[in-house]
């Protein structure tokens, strides 16, 4: 049985205990971390665990890894403090099942990586939206083949937020990081690194239209250039957005062969004489008979993915649809690239190296674009 502590009991912790639960007698959660102790007992009391056999509550993480013993920790705090308490459950013997995004800099995933390498230990980044069954088959269609090359990939992230969001840790560079594009646009930036393949060149826009209690982007606008992967020599185009009335998350391949979207859709054509289009059902036929021949996955979110990951832990067993440190690390690259793009108004070139400002959190945090900043 894995022993499980749980570091931190915000809205994004009630989904990881859930999930620990849902698995029954294999998994036990044996702690849980918040420096708010009362609140840290509401939350016991709530997932029935404050009677549980060996269950203890803490208010600092330190003393949780010095006195418990457990094999996984899941890190649900706020961004600042993902590669610290990353690297001490590394070093305690844990294994890490973070939060995203997976932290503030490249500096501080590659220390988290190299932390993870030097236990032995797994890290996994929660990249949950991975775990639905449209998505699942749309990747096998495109990594077997079936459709050609991805021709273009688009990943819109368009969300509304009021005003207050921003009143707390959200909206500063310090304590968030960055804005819709690093804590929102993160899911679909991973999602279409997973799907199309990784990004070579990127060209952006942020700004802050209508948020004035916040010095972050509340909009930002890329487009990038595939080097490798099923889009290789493509196009894309990302948007990061908390300013969407109705908001709206949308991903979009076209491929050689048909047109690939969530909300699912397949969609094609074929060229009449001279060029001009003209549907082709046969095809949009044909692909969706592939997709309905894959299985749907057992279990879709949050769960699907800690599921994955319990049993990569015992067992060994690699899943395609499990993210781990370095695509947590692969979407906080692109991330740092737009904002890098964005301050000097110019197309970058990735990967961004160690040298480079945009690789540590004091150059974000000295470089990066600021508006209605905070005192």
């Amino acid at each position: 049985m894995l022993s499980v502590l749980i570091i931190g009991t915000g809205g994004i912790a009630r989904l990881h205990a859930e999930a620990y639960r849902n698995m029954g007698k294999s998994v036990r959660i044996s702690g849980i971390v918040d420096t708010d102790r009362d609140r840290a007992a509401v939350f016991a009391r709530k997932h029935e665990l404050a009677d549980a056999p060996g269950f203890s509550l803490y208010t600092d993480y330190h003393e949780a890894l010095s006195k418990g013993c457990f094999d996984l920790v899941s890190i649900c705090t706020p961004p600042p403090f993902h590669c610290a308490m990353s690297i001490d459950s590394l070093n305690a013997g844990a294994h890490v099942l973070l939060e995203k995004p997976m932290a503030l800099s490249l500096e501080e995933c590659d220390r988290i990586l190299e932390a993870a390498e030097k236990a032995g230990r797994c890290v996994s980044v929660m990249a949950q939206n991975r775990y639905d069954t449209s998505k699942a088959r749309i990747h096998r269609l495109i990594s077997e083949g079936y459709c050609g090359r991805v021709l273009y990939a688009q990943a819109y992230s368009a969300w509304w937020r009021g005003a207050e969001y921003y009143d707390t840790w959200h909206g500063s560079w310090e304590t968030e990081g960055g804005g819709c594009a690093l804590n929102l646009a993160v899911h679909q930036i991973d999602l279409m690194l997973w799907l199309a393949g990784s990004i070579g060149e990127l060209t952006a826009f942020i700004a802050n239209v209508n948020h004035s209690n916040a010095e972050v982007e509340d909009l930002a606008l890329g487009i990038v250039r595939f080097n490798s992967g099923a889009a290789a020599g493509g196009l894309g185009e990302l948007l990061g957005s908390t300013v969407h009335h109705g908001e709206g998350q949308r991903l979009l391949f076209q491929t050689e062969r048909a047109g690939l979207a969530f909300p699912f859709q397949i969609t094609a054509s074929r060229a009449r004489t001279g060029g001009t289009p003209e549907n082709d059902p046969e095809t949009v036929a044909e692909l969706t008979a592939l997709c309905d021949r894959y299985p749907p996955l057992a279990v879709e979110g949050f769960e699907g993915q800690i599921r994955d990951f319990v049993s990569l832990i015992e067992t060994g067993a690699t899943s395609p649809f499990l993210p781990d440190g370095k695509s947590g690390r692969a979407a906080i690259e692109v991330v740092m690239a737009l904002y890098k793009s964005a301050a000097a108004k110019r197309s970058v070139d990735l990967p961004l190296l160690p040298d480079d400002p945009f690789y540590t959190r004091a150059g974000l945090l000295e470089h990066a674009p600021y508006y209605n900043r905070r005192a």
